[in-house]
Order: structure tokens, then C-alpha cells, then sequence
């Protein structure tokens, strides 16, 4: 009757206490990261241009000039495949995953650069 039909939804416990702990500190959760990234996603065709084994990651089509991205040595064709050792299978999931984080904070991200992957660190900045 109540329409759940037997589905659920799990948060990692520290996931709750920290939003928990925002929202008492703050008021608000605070989502206004500003990475200075223009992505896309990986299809077929750019995925055989780069060379890549699949379809797996996102693609960076622009770098925002003087951005954390910038500063953190992203360029594109940049092909983002892990953040924080959690892997980025396509847009969305990238995109949860860097809902986690804070401007000011620092993440580590695992790119494919012709051919090779190479390991970028990126404080976020706030979008204004």
C-alpha cells in the first residue's frame, strides 16, 4: 500500500553524520563546488579516437582558465576514470560522487592521457 514496493535506498552511515553535522553547523549543505571542467560523456567513438579499452570515464572538453582544474594540470582529452580511488564509470556517477565534497576540499583524480594514467590533485573552488 504505501507504494515502496520493496525498494530501498542505503547511505553510508558517514555520509548522514556529515551532512548531519553541516546542516547543524551551517544550516545548509553547502554544493557549490567549482572544478573549472567542461565534461561529457565517453561513447563509442571517442572511445576508439583515444584509444581506450571501453566506455568507462568522462571525457574533459574544455579547462577553464585560471580554475582549480587549471591549476591541477587538467587538459583535454583528459579522460576522468577514478575520484578518490571510487571509480567514474560515466557522468552521473561522477557527479554524485563529487557531491560528497566541499569547496576548499582536496580530491585526487585518476585520469587516462595518452594512454597512460596519470594521478591529478584538485582543491575545489566555489562557484559564485
Amino acid at each position: 500500500g504505501g507504494g515502496s514496493d520493496g525498494i530501498g535506498f542505503a547511505v553510508p552511515a558517514e555520509k548522514v553524520a556529515r551532512i548531519v553535522e553541516e546542516l547543524r553547523t551551517n544550516g545548509v549543505v553547502d554544493r557549490s563546488i567549482y572544478t573549472g571542467l567542461v565534461v561529457k560523456s565517453v561513447n563509442q567513438r571517442v572511445a576508439l579516437a583515444l584509444g581506450l579499452p571501453n566506455t568507462n570515464g568522462v571525457l574533459v572538453d574544455r579547462v577553464d582558465p585560471d580554475s582549480p582544474a587549471d591549476e591541477a594540470d587538467f587538459e583535454p582529452y583528459d579522460v576522468i576514470v577514478a575520484i578518490n580511488d571510487d571509480a567514474t564509470p560515466n557522468l552521473n556517477t561522477a557527479r554524485l560522487l563529487l557531491n560528497q565534497f566541499r569547496p576548499g576540499e582536496r580530491i585526487e583524480l585518476s585520469v587516462i592521457r595518452e594512454g597512460k594514467t596519470k594521478k591529478l590533485s584538485m582543491k575545489l573552488g566555489r562557484r559564485s
